[in-house]
């Protein structure tokens, strides 16, 4: 069931149009690959991926199709877990190329991983999120909180998520400060100013 649903951003709506139209396409999605020395305790990093994506709401947001148009929606139960694989070193690009897939922005979490063994002490985590979920920054925060956890250092609870963001933004976009803005710009441009 639907616990609950939020506005997207423009630049969401943009991402979720072109999934619409290009089911198949990975264009949009952040992957990348890290490399671990050392052992790794599988379940700890599960569990570590499982707090990470609890923290943060838009990695566990499904989009949907409404009378309103497209909403996110943060379902009530969700499932997350991270796959293993024994690999040689020569089938890393093969096997990255075979785990980036398009993603289907109606089933949470919209994040996955998977840890290739290439030795006892050798790992290369592979981890995929498509674009609306995340960027660049966004990505390189998720690693830090992953590595923090993983190794039982306490962070703080984020004080805002991403849905407080696209509820703000789509409040400005309805002011009357952003449209006096919008028809200023339209009239400077329409007299051949500039």
């Amino acid at each position: 069931s639907i616990e609950e649903h939020y506005p997207l951003t423009p630049t969401q709506l943009r991402f979720c149009h072109h999934a619409q139209m290009f089911p198949e396409s990975c264009t949009y999605n952040l992957s990348v690959r890290v490399e671990i020395t050392g052992q790794v305790d599988i379940q700890r990093l599960n569990r570590a991926f499982l707090e990470v994506i609890s923290r943060h709401a838009i990695l566990r947001t499904q989009f949907f199709s409404s009378n309103d148009g497209i909403i996110q929606v943060l379902p009530e139960t969700w499932d997350f877990k991270i796959k293993e694989q024994i690999i040689d070193k020569e089938e890393l690009n093969q096997a990255f190329s075979r785990f980036v897939q398009p993603f289907n922005l109606q089933n949470a979490p919209l994040i996955r991983a998977t840890l290739n063994i290439l030795e006892a002490d050798q790992h290369i985590l592979f981890i995929d999120l498509p674009h609306i979920v995340g960027d660049g920054i966004s990505m390189s925060l998720l690693l830090k909180e992953l590595v923090s956890i993983y190794d039982g250092i306490d962070i703080p609870t984020p004080s805002l998520q991403f849905k407080d963001y696209a509820i703000w933004h789509n409040n400005q976009i309805k002011s009357d400060f952003f449209n006096n803005s919008k028809d200023f710009w339209h009239q400077y441009f329409d007299q051949g100013s500039g």
